[in-house]
């Protein structure tokens, strides 16, 4: 039992640090290209015949965007780290 859960950690660490290299590998390409391709080609990729494991290149791999949802819980959380100070300075603003 306790290994079948530490399995599954292990899967879901491995899955959350591929989406973090190659978000940031892409992020980064602009300023940095010749490093960013050679750590992109070396990224493992899967062997499942058939599959779309991504572009070959970083060169040619869409940069990032973050989604609607992303956006939106960001712009959220921003706004609410303004809520106390506006508070102090005028109550009707709280």
């Amino acid at each position: 039992m306790a290994g079948g859960l530490v399995a599954a950690a292990a899967l879901a660490l491995n899955a959350a640090v591929d989406t973090v290299s190659v978000r940031v590998f892409r992020l980064l390409h602009p300023f940095m290209p010749f490093v960013t391709e050679e750590l992109w080609q070396r990224l493992p990729r899967p062997a499942a015949a058939g599959s779309s494991s991504g572009p070959c290149s970083i060169m040619v791999a869409d940069y990032p965007s973050p989604s609607d949802a992303d956006a939106a819980d960001w712009r959220d959380e921003k706004v609410r780290l303004f809520d106390p100070p506006l508070g102090l300075l005028h109550p009707t603003l709280a």
